[in-house]
């Protein structure tokens, strides 16, 4: 990332650097995996606003502030949500007993089952502040979601704020409780979800693959 060739520059490193970034499979996930069934395991209808998390189920991740945030706004919210959490790690028999029934934990999930858990939710909702990147946000905004994040990494790259997702100060957990508290109905997370999609669309695989060879070539004519 920008951020990690700063830091570089800020230790000494003074050779040339090319920020070589991250794609996504945008045809794995894709909206089109979205999955009504799916839905109604987890207890949701079609006036239900799903909210996922994907990732690792460890203190850094901060779930917690997701949790909390998320009780929170069933309180306030005159809409019906339901949180999604996938993943696993050490801190999930914690986060279950914690939470209770309102938040559905899937543990692990990997191929079309992790595309379909993607694209049948509205909106991506992330409170890590520890990323070297985060790809979990570019297979989000590829599934057709609106992002939630703090204003890092990938998210500070790709997402538009209050286009394609929100963006939330670094340390700021106030303002993320705010914003989550502040979620539009159900329709507008879906348009903004596909807005998000359009943004990301053309950063395949293929993407970083071009920067790399760009990097490469620069290299050899500084050499030649």
């Amino acid at each position: 990332s920008r951020d990690t060739a700063r830091s570089l520059q800020a230790l000494g490193v003074d050779c040339p650097m090319a920020v070589v970034g991250r794609g996504v499979d945008v045809e794995c996930f894709h909206p089109k995996h979205a999955s009504a069934q799916l839905r109604r395991q987890w207890g949701a209808d079609e006036q239900t606003a799903v909210l996922l998390y994907v990732g690792r189920l460890s203190p850094e991740k901060e779930v917690q502030v997701i949790i909390n945030a998320f009780s929170a706004l069933q309180q306030s919210s005159r809409q019906k949500t339901l949180l999604v959490i996938v993943g696993d790690g050490p801190e999930r028999e914690k986060l279950q007993r914690l939470s209770g029934s309102a938040v559905v934990f899937t543990g692990s999930l990997s191929g079309a089952r992790l595309s379909e858990a993607y694209a049948s939710a509205d909106v991506f909702v992330f409170a890590s502040q520890v990323e070297t990147f985060g790809n979990v946000v570019l297979e989000a905004m590829a599934s057709g979601l609106p992002v939630l994040a703090y204003d890092n990494a990938c998210a500070q790259q790709h997402v538009r704020h209050q286009q394609s997702g929100w963006l939330c100060g670094l340390g700021n957990s106030a303002e993320f409780l705010r914003l989550m508290r502040a979620l539009p109905q159900r329709s507008v997370l879906k348009r903004m979800g596909l807005g998000a999609r359009e943004d990301i669309q053309d950063i395949g695989w293929q993407y970083p693959v071009q920067q790399f060879e760009q990097a490469l070539y620069s290299a050899a004519g500084a050499i030649l």
